[in-house]
């Protein structure tokens, strides 16, 4: 090999920058500070993370007057978000070390209004416990302590929690603070989605040796008819719940929670009873609103198609403007479709079809899709023998370039229709346009409405990702949230595997010199030298922040790549799906191959073909799975606690390790791509 050589002042800088992150991670504080120091002596685009780090030392050397400086300069220099909390994160540590508590209260106000869904949100939680404590403002600690208690129970923070919060420890002593009932719901249902099953049925039988009096027993009854749902035991459950029908048949939350025990257990008449009646006990509520549907879909997955669509209909009259209502209207043309009424069938799909396309109702309607619609108008056409008319329906979904279940179903239905041979070279027809130089220019959608409109074409980002936090309004209610707003809480809760473009003549690498943005190129040589160093987490934050600021096409194909490179493959997939669904529905997957790579990428490859091949599973039904589960999140939990690319249940996990002899297995680790590809 040649002689490298001299680095230049940019890769200098990243030299010791990295030593000295090096050094910090292994306590050596005295040698992590020169590195970092030096580092700020040559010019480069990695200033704040430097600062960061060197603020880190610092603070680990309880020299919090520097650190302090330190700090105040990364922030002053407008980091990623993510570096900015961190940084007051651990600033906040600092205020609470130096006894300063109405600083380190200011402080973590503002972080726990900012970082609800960040794994580090306990932990500001715990600090406000003790902040508050401080301040001889225990009410406000109770708050914070009974929040931690409730929603994060499994934390480490918290283990030696039980069910007593008046008698949990607290650095010392009993925190003293009460909980109410719901508290203790919540904490019994997280600790199920967090895999401790176990310790949630002690703490159920410590309440129930104690309680005392019809009220106090009811009251755990549900407690522990809830517990046994959620493990499976539904004729348990509803054998609990039933001992208490003849006091409390006007109780709406126990009559809901009496349809979905006698639902799961097959009850059908019991299920449908027990909605109806809550409907009547609450009628304009959301619940009984919900009540009603469930009793309708009840009555359809049970074959009761006249009492559903008497439901349905009762839904509709009564409450016109709520999303349920939508759903319902569905569900009543899908009935009409099964009972052979295809003329009602085919009014109802038009009727939503209308609706899709009007300016002022269309954004409800998003989530119907045409193809769906279509394929069951034209099917209903087929059964009445119209296949002249069915064929052109038919025809006009087969030509979806976007490639969808219901764009095979239907070329594979045109082959039934009278004039076989005919209809088998349309079905194969309708071959992608070839892409013209510069044919991506305009594609990309633009306009918050048409992104929204592409968004709902994905499963989206595992409802990803977690709530907004916003209270559901009634028209945005939908038959897609009843099962979460029923019974659970969503959580305020993130060699190159990637597809390979080699060769590809529509495919442009873009550098950094590309952007015509300073800022954003900056942000992306930036990333480009986190990637080589290692540091991906806060290279993904620099993308994420471009990602924000940008439509332009050549620049968020450059982000695909560069999030392909690091694996965070939800976030290109995420684009490719959303931002360039024009270029691929206009020419299809022969013409822009590359987009579709990156839009539904081999992500994992190595342990996915390892796996795959070791079960004997398709590699595409994996993939599948983790695209339909997670977008491809490693490290997603879901509000019911499965977790990971595939959203594997850690109760399921543990089971299924044990089963493959592996002893050592932490369903901690599901999180781990590996580990889940394996297990899943």
């Amino acid at each position: 090999g040649g002689v490298k050589g001299p680095l230049t002042p940019i890769q200098a800088g990243q030299k010791a920058f990295t030593e000295g992150v090096m050094a910090f991670e292994l306590e050596k504080y005295d040698e992590a500070k020169s590195h970092l120091q030096k580092a700020l002596t040559f010019p480069g685009p990695l200033e704040y993370y430097i600062r960061y780090y060197l603020g880190r030392v610092l603070q680990a050397k309880k020299q919090y007057k520097n650190a302090d400086k330190e700090y105040k300069r990364a922030l002053s220099l407008r980091p990623p978000r993510h570096l900015a909390y961190m940084t007051k994160f651990h600033v906040s540590q600092m205020s609470v070390e130096r006894k300063w508590w109405n600083t380190a209260y200011n402080e973590l106000k503002y972080l726990e209004r900012r970082w609800r869904r960040d794994e580090n949100y306990p932990e500001v939680l715990w600090r406000l416990i003790q902040v508050e404590m401080k301040r001889a403002r225990k009410w406000r600690a109770c708050r914070w302590a009974r929040k931690l208690y409730s929603k994060y129970p499994a934390h480490p923070l918290v283990d030696d929690w039980g069910i007593d919060l008046p008698s949990a420890p607290f650095q010392g002593s009993k925190l003293g603070c009460l909980g109410t009932t719901a508290d203790q719901k919540e904490r019994i249902r997280r600790l199920q989605w967090a895999g401790e099953s176990d310790r949630a049925r002690k703490e159920l039988d410590t309440l129930r040796a104690r309680a005392k009096g019809e009220p106090a027993t009811f009251m755990v009854d549900q407690m522990f008819a809830q517990f046994l749902i959620n493990e499976g035991y539904v004729s348990e459950a509803l054998t609990v719940l039933l001992k208490h029908y003849e006091k409390h048949q006007r109780s709406f939350g126990y009559l809901q929670l009496l349809g979905k025990a006698a639902a799961r257990a097959g009850e059908y008449q019991t299920a449908v009873g027990a909605y109806n009646r809550a409907h009547d006990l609450s009628p304009k509520s959301r619940g009984g609103r919900e009540a009603l549907f469930q009793a309708a879909f009840l009555s359809y997955q049970f074959q009761d198609y006249d009492g559903a669509a008497r439901k349905f209909e009762k839904l509709i009259e009564k409450h016109p403007r709520s999303g349920l209502s939508r759903d319902s209207q569905w569900h009543l043309s899908w009935i009409r479709y099964l009972k052979g009424d295809y003329q009602g069938a085919i009014a109802g799909f038009d009727k939503i079809l209308e609706n899709k396309k009007n300016r002022s109702t269309r954004r409800g309607w998003r989530k119907f899709s045409v193809e769906k619609i279509n394929y069951w108008k034209a099917m209903a056409l087929f059964r009445m023998e119209k296949f002249d008319e069915a064929k052109k329906v038919f025809e006009s979904i087969s030509k979806d370039h976007l490639v969808d279940y219901y764009t095979i179903a239907a070329k594979h239905r045109m082959e039934m229709i009278p004039g076989l041979e005919q209809n088998r070279r349309l079905a194969s027809a309708g071959n992608a346009e070839p892409m013209k130089p510069g044919g991506l220019e305009g594609a990309i959608p633009d306009g918050e409405t048409t992104v929204a409109e592409a968004t709902s074409a994905m499963n989206g980002e595992v409802n990803g990702s977690g709530a907004s936090g916003v209270e559901e309004s009634e028209e945005d209610e939908s038959e897609d949230s009843l099962s979460i707003s029923s019974d659970e809480t969503q959580e305020d809760e993130p060699g190159d595997d990637g597809p390979e473009a080699e060769g590809d003549p529509e495919e442009k690498t873009v550098a950094a010199t590309d952007f015509k943005d300073p800022e954003l190129r900056l942000r992306f040589e930036r990333a480009s030298l986190l990637i080589e160093v290692g540091l991906l987490e806060w290279a993904k934050w620099e993308l994420y922040e471009i990602e924000r600021r940008t439509r332009n096409q050549d620049y968020l194909k450059m982000l695909m790549l560069s999030y392909e490179q690091m694996r965070s493959y939800h976030r290109s997939s995420y684009i490719g799906i959303v931002f360039f669904s024009r270029p691929r529905a206009k020419y299809g997957i022969t013409g822009v191959r590359y987009l579709w790579e990156h839009a539904y990428p081999r992500a994992y490859k190595d342990s996915v073909e390892k796996y795959t091949s070791q079960f004997n599973v398709p590699k595409e039904f994996a993939w599948g799975i983790m695209r339909a589960e997670s977008s491809f999140r490693h490290d997603i939990v879901s509000p019911v606690g499965a977790k990971g690319l595939m959203q594997i249940m850690p109760n399921t996990a543990r089971q299924v390790a044990r089963l493959m002899g592996d002893n050592t297995f932490n369903d901690r680790q599901l999180t781990v791509p590996d580990v889940n590809i394996r297990i899943g």
